[in-house]
């Protein structure tokens, strides 16, 4: 057997996951991983987080962003889980991508900013910090974080760049 249609069958299955993917598909979708099975994960890796567990926690938070990137909770667990695992500058990373994916969420601009403060990267933080206080605009649903962020913020304000 020649390596020739085994490399012309890899070429066409790239092109299906090409197209799957400009389609708006995700590796999860062309692996044939349901809903269902992404939550069960999701449920696994939110259980070691609270387990204290962080570096199982953040293998199973990068697994779900690899099997779906259009989710933000995924985005979202990885990073606080990398915040308590003590990787301030992964976990801002996360938060970011989490933020594109729903800006109309606070929390992960405010642990990004908390994580900067981490870092002391204090101009970024309160970039992070403002932008979450306008996410949470006077939603009620919001008053934990509009709090925290406030917090931290003032906290930040008195911080040389």
């Amino acid at each position: 057997m020649s390596a020739e249609p085994e490399s012309e069958a890899v070429a066409a299955k790239a092109q299906e996951l090409l197209e799957h993917f400009k389609d708006g598909g995700t590796l999860a979708g062309f692996a044939g991983l349901d809903d269902e099975a992404l939550e069960a994960v999701y449920a696994v890796a939110h259980n070691l987080f609270s387990a204290r567990k962080y570096a199982q926690a953040i293998d199973l938070f990068k697994f779900l962003c690899l099997h779906d990137h259009t989710e933000p909770r995924w985005l979202y667990g990885l990073g606080v889980a990398r915040q308590h695992a003590g990787q301030h500058a992964e976990a801002v990373e996360a938060f970011g991508v989490a933020t594109l994916l729903d800006a109309d969420d606070p929390r992960p601009q405010a642990q990004a900013g908390y994580c900067l403060m981490a870092l002391e990267k204090w101009t970024e933080a309160r970039s992070a910090l403002e932008g979450a206080l306008i996410a949470c605009g006077d939603d009620p649903e919001h008053a934990d974080v509009r709090r925290q962020a406030e917090g931290l913020l003032a906290a930040a304000r008195g911080k040389s760049a």
